[in-house]
């Protein structure tokens, strides 16, 4: 083996919009301790990432656009309990597309819509943090 064989390898989604299916799902516990589920999902040509969502109430509406988006129906969601691990089966083999941008470091997960719909809005760009001057301030110039 050689770094030849994976010259060309691209083994994670790139910033864009994807086509991905749901492979497998974790639950987890964040940091500070709420309750989390991360969906893997993978495109066409093999490339994955996941899909990370709080399953805290308050922000439980992420996994029910999550859930949507992959094309579940209000029939469906309303048998879904997000605080079960075999729910989450649900999910699995459904197709959504999702938004990758660049975070920091890092891509990441930051949208998702159904297969055919709608792309979300870009999401707005931060301006960058002004450098703090590094000159004496007004009150110090002497004059």
């Amino acid at each position: 083996m050689s770094l030849a064989d994976h010259w060309d390898n691209e083994s994670y989604l790139p910033v864009g919009h994807h086509k991905v299916k749901v492979l497998s799902h974790r639950c987890f516990e964040f940091n500070t301790g709420s309750p989390g589920v991360e969906f893997e999902v993978m495109d066409a040509k093999k490339r994955k990432t996941k899909v990370g969502i709080c399953l805290k109430d308050t922000v439980i509406w992420k996994l029910a656009k999550f859930a949507k988006a992959c094309g579940l129906t209000i029939e469906e969601a309303r048998k879904y309990n997000p605080n079960t691990d075999a729910c989450h089966k649900m999910l699995h083999g459904k197709y959504v597309m999702v938004v990758v941008e660049r975070v920091d470091k890092y891509c990441e997960v930051t949208d998702f819509y159904e297969v055919g719909g709608a792309a979300p809005p870009p999401a707005k760009e931060s301006k960058p943090k002004e450098a703090p001057a590094t000159g004496p301030s007004d009150d110090e110039i002497p004059f």
